[in-house]
């Protein structure tokens, strides 16, 4: 118990220094202060240990909590609550108040409001009333100017951020229209389809509709919107693989799983995000080994994808890719996922390369994009 208490105040502590700091600061000169105000009305430092007593009881007694209960309930609409625990704070508050002035101050000699007269429960209450509400003032105007603050930096952060989205979205545009289809890879498809047809092969029809779909979904679909369906994406993966393969006469070893398709068609994601990962197996794996395929295995749960690439590294020259960029992509990632998604290279030799990409929420992107107001779904 003790140990999670100590886990607990770290983290407390490292996420919020700087207000532990202030508040620390703020009370020890608001105490010394009123100490000395104290003092230079009554001329008795014996009687100012009141202030020394009272003030930091206050600060944690009615001030703490009532900063706490703004912050994690009356923020957050949960009214009823609040109400309750203010209310609880303040018989505690009573309690404590009454030990200090009728038990503990005559002990120590201290003379207070309460000194040689007969105890008033109605003075009692109205003084008890005003300290309390002084503190609940200091409260709970410290928790408005703090959420203030707050608002102002997120609303700043997200105008900075809303910019730079729109930045890498507009670059991803023009990249879509310049170079999505790279010209080595078009030139190749091209002459392998004029082939073809010298021939008339009954594919060749195929052939065209494939690469039909592929220019139709890089320089149309995806400048839609900045989000396309998975289904999309993944037919889109597909098509790609389908027309590699006619280029290379089938003689490609790719292994492609995908398991829980049933749950892609409702699921959005950032356009050609997967298909950069798996053109970079043509630029620099060994496709042509039939002892050693290249492995895609995508797995897509209710609201997570899991893709998983593997390949033995090409010895020779590399097919060139253009994409859109990786690092154009990570940035995007960046700011729509945040947190919320996962590279990892955990294989990378002279021989062999593994990669793992995980999105663990996908949902992520479509709140982020309603809160930078980039979607007006």
């Amino acid at each position: 118990m003790i140990k999670k208490l100590q886990d607990w105040w770290n983290t407390y502590y490292q996420n919020h220094k700087k207000g532990i700091y202030f508040l620390v600061t703020f009370w020890t000169f608001f105490i010394l202060f009123n100490a000395g105000l104290y003092y230079a009305s009554i001329h008795n430092w014996k009687d100012v240990l009141r202030v020394f007593i009272n003030f930091p009881s206050w600060a944690l007694l009615v001030f703490l909590p009532n900063y706490l209960i703004f912050r994690y309930y009356f923020q957050k609409r949960k009214y009823l609550i609040g109400l309750g625990l203010i209310i609880i704070d303040i018989i505690v508050f009573l309690f404590l108040r009454y030990l200090l002035n009728i038990y503990l101050y005559p002990l120590l000699g201290v003379n207070t409001s309460y000194t040689n007269r007969t105890f008033n429960l109605s003075y009692f209450v109205i003084e008890s009333a005003y300290t309390f509400l002084h503190n609940l003032i200091l409260a709970y105007g410290y928790g408005f100017a703090k959420h203030a603050i707050a608002l102002e930096v997120k609303e700043r952060k997200l105008i900075e951020a809303n910019a730079k989205l729109q930045h890498q979205k507009d670059m991803t545009q023009i990249a879509f229209l310049q170079a999505q289809i790279n010209p080595h890879f078009l030139y190749n498809t091209l002459n392998f389809i004029y082939s073809e047809a010298i021939m008339v092969s009954d594919s060749v029809a195929e052939s065209i509709m494939t690469l039909s779909n592929i220019m139709r979904y890089t320089l149309t679909e995806t400048g839609k919107d900045t989000l396309v369906s998975l289904y999309s994406e993944i037919n889109h993966i597909k098509n790609y693989l389908k027309l590699q393969k006619m280029r290379f006469s089938n003689e490609l070893y790719l292994d492609l799983t995908i398991e829980g398709e049933e749950n892609i068609n409702h699921l959005e994601i950032l356009p050609l995000v997967l298909i950069s990962f798996i053109e970079n197996i043509f630029k620099h794996g060994d496709i042509h080994d039939p002892k050693n395929p290249a492995k895609i295995i995508m797995i897509v749960e209710e609201n997570s994808l899991f893709l998983s690439i593997y390949n033995r590294k090409n010895k020779g020259p590399k097919e060139h890719t253009s994409g859109v960029g990786m690092n154009n992509i990570r940035t995007r990632m960046d700011i729509l996922y945040g947190n919320k998604y996962n590279v990892n290279i955990f294989l990378d030799t002279e021989d062999e390369f593994a990669l793992e990409f995980t999105i663990s929420d996908m949902e992520e992107a479509f709140r982020n994009l309603k809160k930078y107001k980039l979607i007006n779904r």
